[in-house]
């Protein structure tokens, strides 16, 4: 799952150096999806819900943004969370 977040990012020393790291981004897809939330409500979820907050395991003073979780979780395919998903439920 990480090759598919990490697909097409650059390491850098400069610029900010915010990314959530690969747990947090499958946290986030796995919260996304067990309520059913779209990004925008996944980002005040993560600021107005203190479950969801550690459950991904964020910083509640720097949240995420919207576009942020879209451009990572978009980049997990459906055979890795079918995957993922077989081996929480086992």
């Amino acid at each position: 799952m990480s090759a598919d977040i990490l697909k097409g990012c650059k390491q850098s020393d400069f610029g900010r150096q915010d990314m959530p790291g690969v747990e947090q981004i499958v946290r986030a897809a796995i919260y996304k999806e067990l309520k059913g939330l779209d990004y925008r409500e996944l980002e005040y979820a993560q600021t107005d819900s203190r479950i969801c907050a550690q459950f991904i395991k964020i910083d509640v003073v720097r949240p995420y943004s919207f576009q942020l979780y879209q451009k990572y979780i978009s980049k997990i395919t459906e055979e890795n969370v079918q995957k993922l998903l077989v081996s929480l439920n086992k």
